[in-house]
């Protein structure tokens, strides 16, 4: 099992000419939490994926892990984020039995590279709310504050 992470705070962040601008990740049998992660003030030009929380991420360092100690991903903030040439704004996704939480988007604009066969978001088992975020994200990412705060 892993520890976690948590109580983490980046600010001021310029990413360029880059496959991927910010990324968590996780997987099932690390067990473990992602948790309280506050990014803000962040630009980037010229990168595939803005945003990337993925639970998939395969590498174990022994064959003897545990399949059932499922990571948590809980309560990660994106807050003034730009970016400009960005293929694919943001991938979030979570695993079915464990999905993320309290993910929020606020003041997140990307320009987006136009092409019709790459979609702008990508979410998978997420939960989370979002304010003036384009292009508009993925239905699980708009979710009502109400929720979103309890």
């Amino acid at each position: 099992m892993s520890g976690g992470i948590s109580e983490i705070l980046l600010e001021g962040l310029f990413l360029h000419e880059s496959h991927l601008g910010i990324e968590l990740k996780t997987a099932r049998g690390r067990g473990g939490y992602i948790q309280n992660i506050f990014l803000s003030d962040v630009a980037m030009e010229n990168v595939e994926t803005g945003m990337k929380a993925t639970a998939y991420f395969d590498t174990h360092p022994d064959d003897e892990y545990d399949p059932t100690a499922l990571p948590v991903v809980s309560n990660i903030t994106f807050k003034d984020v730009i970016g400009t040439n960005v293929s694919i704004a943001g991938n979030f996704t979570g695993l079915p039995e464990s999905p993320f939480t309290w993910i929020f988007l606020s003041d997140v604009l990307f320009s987006v590279l136009p092409d019709a066969t790459i979609p702008q978001w990508v979410c998978y088992a997420v939960i989370g709310f979002s304010s003036n975020v384009f292009p508009e994200p993925c239905p699980e990412l708009q979710s009502p504050i109400s929720i979103a705060i309890m």
